[in-house]
């Protein structure tokens, strides 16, 4: 696994556990920061793993349902 990959599963994987316990609080700072859309970028990369896409799928599924606008 590469480097780039290693690092955005890292993140992701983060960003997921850390919205298991405060989802509403995190999730509206990952919307209102940008990151939605910086999730959003990395799913589009085609460097991007297709675990890594996985975790990102999961954590804007959980943004969606604790921010409108995600």
């Amino acid at each position: 696994m590469e480097i780039i990959s290693f690092l955005s599963m890292w993140f992701i994987y983060s960003l997921k556990y850390v919205f298991l316990f405060s989802a509403t609080k995190y999730c509206k700072l990952v919307s209102n920061e940008g990151g939605v859309e910086l999730l959003r970028s990395l799913y589009e990369n085609s460097r991007t793993s297709s675990r890594v896409k996985q975790l990102i799928d999961m954590t804007l599924e959980q943004c969606r349902r604790h921010v409108d606008d995600a």
